[in-house]
């Protein structure tokens, strides 16, 4: 098989479609409840900024970003802003903890909730990529930490 087949499989239709809506989100206005951080990958440049809104009791209401990112790390994105919505910080630390562990072989599946981040199983083979895939948690994370500060 030639990169150039392997890169179509990695990069299929499927993952195209899922990035469309990603390509429209916007950040959120900055507020006093508005939580953002930004994660970069040393390795390849991709970017994504963040911003939450909490509720009162940690559970992410509301999600505005942007990315500057290969179609992988917007394809995680286009997951998380679907699956995110509710969850806390720690549910969302492990979350990210299993998708890495997937990523990377250790785990065979990944929870039912992000069961949708199968569809980058053919990139688990490229791990250089990796570390970009797992901004948009990384950036969440950074962004959650901020609470109460």
């Amino acid at each position: 098989m030639t990169n150039t087949d392997t890169d179509f499989h990695v990069y299929n239709q499927q993952l195209i479609d899922l990035i469309a809506p990603v390509e429209k989100q916007g950040r959120l206005e900055p507020g006093t409840n508005v939580y953002s951080a930004t994660a970069v990958s040393p390795v390849c440049g991709s970017r994504v900024d963040m911003d939450l809104i909490t509720d009162a009791t940690g559970r992410i209401t509301s999600i505005g970003c942007a990315a500057e990112a290969c179609a992988l790390t917007k394809g995680v994105l286009a997951i998380f802003l679907k699956k995110a919505p509710g969850l806390t910080r720690t549910e969302i630390a492990d979350a990210a903890s299993s998708f890495e562990n997937w990523l990377d072989g250790k785990a065979d599946e990944l929870p039912d909730h992000w069961h949708d981040l199968n569809i980058l199983a053919p990139a688990r083979s490229y791990t250089a990529r990796h570390d970009s895939m797992m901004l948009p948690f990384r950036a969440s994370l950074k962004a959650l930490d901020k609470q109460g500060q």
